[in-house]
């Protein structure tokens, strides 16, 4: 029998027919993350059409050993016979909503496979929270904004502390897009505490929707007990239904782990997950539910990291007063803090002060007033060790180059200057 190793060799090197082999009988085998990973890769490589054509068939196919038939996001639905996942979603008089996004995940969360899990309509009148069981959860998925579920200050409150989320806005729960309703309703939020919100809206150009999701995933401790939420949601129910099918889409795990290990991640239950994906689909007439739907994931966030998917290119400093007030990378508030932050405006007002994207590192080391505190906090004989461990930890390598005697900046650098409050 041919060997795991041989097989991906085949797909590597092998001609047509090897491969064609190769990847029919790795569809039989055990897989691993890391094999799924690997084949996605060889996937996105491979010219031939009839190759790449049988093998995402295969892919699909593919056996994923016991007990990993999902990825992070969901393992945790995955509890023991003593403990209880639920998902939610919400209903009124008239209509279960985000019937789409609840078959989905029925599907993914299957009754012989997490067996724990119950899932809930729960209607806008009088919610009945405690036949949820919120207080003996240990995972919780949430589907559609969480405003939705009034009565609960727990769920509706859940999105209060992360970059992303919605505002209840003004009027109904549900109302049609309107250039009106994505100003305020129809909008997904970006949470800048410095700079002020950002708002990605949803709109509509003739029958096409274009709309903007969230995936969540985190952790949190209610009464002193751990409890992992996911959260799929959309601006409009395109977007919900959008985030709930990349959510359990294998490809997902492909690139989640691809971009953790870009930013030096490795993820684990304790890990925070935000992903934005912008979405498009036609709205057809008279109304279906929604198909062949464009799914492309603009950011993902680990706890306080940079956006994963690609290093910065733009950097902008908000200045009031020649005052550094905060710091965006490509429109993304800088969360991390410490000696990092304070690295990074110092090379930053440095570079802007010499017109360069080059600053020697004996100015950040000389120049107390480039640090945000009025003290460098370097000195000569370890700066460059220090700068370069910054730059590591806070998953900047891409964008910021440590030499010997000078600190090179790789993308734009812009100044916005802020009113004085």
């Amino acid at each position: 029998m041919t060997s795991k190793t041989e097989l991906l060799e085949h797909l590597r090197k092998g001609n047509t027919q090897q491969k064609l082999g190769a990847w029919g009988a790795l569809s039989r085998l055990a897989l691993d993350e890391r094999d799924l990973a690997l084949l996605h890769s060889l996937l996105k490589l491979e010219t031939d059409l009839s190759v790449r054509t049988f093998g995402i068939v295969s892919l699909l196919q593919a056996t994923m050993p016991p007990g990993r038939l999902g990825w992070s996001l969901w393992d945790s639905f995955r509890v023991p016979s003593d403990a209880h996942a639920a998902v939610i979603g919400i209903c009124d008089r008239q209509h279960i909503r985000d019937v789409q996004s609840l078959v989905i995940l029925a599907r993914y969360l299957s009754k012989e496979h997490f067996p724990q899990t119950d899932f809930h309509h729960i209607p806008l009148e009088t919610p009945p929270w405690g036949a949820v069981g919120l207080d003996k959860l240990s995972a919780l998925c949430v589907i559609g904004r969480p405003t939705m579920f009034r009565g609960s200050g727990f769920i509706d409150g859940l999105q209060k502390k992360l970059r992303f989320g919605f505002d209840q806005g003004s009027g109904p729960l549900w109302q049609p897009l309107t250039e009106t309703s994505k100003e305020s309703f129809h909008c997904v939020q970006q949470r800048r505490p410095k700079s002020g919100p950002r708002l990605h809206k949803a709109y509509q150009f003739g029958d096409e929707r274009h709309d903007f999701a969230l995936v969540q995933r985190f952790r949190v401790s209610p009464a002193g007990r751990d409890l992992t939420v996911v959260i799929v949601a959309g601006a409009s129910s395109l977007g919900t239904f959008a985030a709930t099918e990349w959510a359990i889409d294998p490809a997902t795990t492909s690139l989640l782990n691809h971009a953790a290990n870009r930013v030096g991640y490795s993820l684990d239950e304790a890990t925070s997950i935000e992903v934005l994906l912008k979405v498009s689909a036609e709205v057809r007439r008279p109304a279906e539910p929604w198909k062949d739907v464009k799914r492309q994931p603009l950011k993902v966030f680990f706890d306080k990291s940079v956006n994963a998917l690609a290093p910065p290119q733009e950097i902008t400093l908000g200045l009031s007063e020649n005052r550094l007030v905060y710091v965006l990378l490509d429109e993304d508030e800088v969360e991390f803090s410490g000696i990092g932050y304070d690295s990074l405006c110092a090379i930053c007002v440095a570079a802007n002060r010499a017109h360069s994207r080059s600053v020697p590192v004996a100015t950040l080391v000389n120049d107390h007033s480039l640090w945000p505190a009025g003290r460098s906090l370097l000195e000569s004989d370890n700066a460059v060790a220090v700068l370069r461990e910054n730059v590591r930890r806070d998953r900047l390598r891409e964008a910021i180059t440590i030499t010997a005697n000078a600190v090179e900046l790789h993308c734009e650098l812009n100044v916005r200057e802020v009113s004085a409050e």
